[in-house]
């Protein structure tokens, strides 16, 4: 079948640059450069943050995407204060790589909302010092350090960025490769719960699947030509709009989705969902519109 007339790739730009990015630089950047995820619904910063190398990384390549998308001053000055963020205050001084969450109290006094209560295990924090939350060495939040950081770098022609990125990918190879040449999670894998046959295991709709299920659809309709696909393309983006997106505050909600309750939680941000996936869909969204 042809792309439905329905389907509105426009949707998708719209979508990333009127409610998506303009709550996440309101809600989540700061003058000092860090990022609070966790946001409620209403897109206000919830008491009990946490930063890490993985929140802090995405936001980066959020707010890139915004200032290549709009142009928007405000956007280029979150990645600027972001990166520098980043550089100045996650990087490890004496064994090199990067900690995984920290807080300095300067920002913490300028924020006492805000005030940090993360989920690691605060016994790792490096003794006498109030700023690093978790010391080890993450190799997912390693990546998204290059992955952020060569973002910034785009946005901003900073080569510093460039060279701090190329840095961190040497630190992977040497530090956090095991023998076969795969990453070690911790100084590892990613499961997620599928059945050999490749049936589900649990009856829920994740928001970020849905994302990459969108971004993979899309690619292969257009693309590749599978005509096929736009009809589970189109029934995926309106499962989205009427499921998972909140018509009332804007955003996308950060629970799964399950047949018998709906949405299982209704805030707007976590350290883990800053809508990374979402910005990402919509940017290869909007190249086919």
């Amino acid at each position: 079948m042809p792309r439905p007339n329905s389907l509105d790739l426009n949707w998708f730009r719209a979508h990333l640059v009127q409610d998506i990015l303009p709550h996440w630089l309101e809600g989540a950047a700061t003058p000092a450069g860090l990022f609070f995820p966790r946001l409620d619904r209403q897109w206000r910063r919830q008491p009990d943050q946490v930063a890490t190398l993985v929140s802090q990384s995405r936001l980066l390549y959020n707010f890139a995407n915004g200032y290549e998308a709009t142009g928007d001053e405000p956007y280029l000055q979150a990645v600027r204060n972001g990166a520098r963020y980043l550089i100045d205050h996650f990087r490890d001084p004496e064994h090199g790589g990067w900690f995984f969450s920290v807080a300095p109290p300067s920002v913490l006094d300028a924020h006492p909302e805000a005030a940090i209560v993360p989920e690691v295990d605060r016994a790792r924090a490096l003794p006498g010092s109030a700023a690093v939350l978790d010391d080890r060495k993450d190799s997912y939040g390693h990546a998204f350090v290059v992955f952020g950081l060569a973002h910034a770098a785009q946005c901003t022609g900073d080569d510093a960025y460039r060279q701090a990125a190329a840095d961190t990918w040497a630190t992977i190879q040497a530090k956090l490769t095991d023998e076969h040449g795969g990453l070690k999670l911790r100084t590892s894998g990613i499961f997620s719960p599928a059945s050999p046959d490749g049936s589900s295991v649990r009856q829920t709709k994740g928001w970020w699947e849905q994302c990459e299920a969108i971004r993979a659809l899309l690619h292969f309709a257009a693309l590749r030509e599978h005509d096929d696909l736009w009809a589970p393309l189109q029934g995926t983006v309106d499962f989205v709009k009427r499921e998972l997106l909140d018509h009332e505050h804007g955003g996308w909600y950060s629970g799964s989705w399950t047949p018998v309750s709906g949405v299982t939680k209704h805030d707007k941000g976590s350290e883990w969902k800053v809508d990374y996936h979402v910005v990402g869909m919509c940017v290869e969204a909007a190249r086919w519109a």
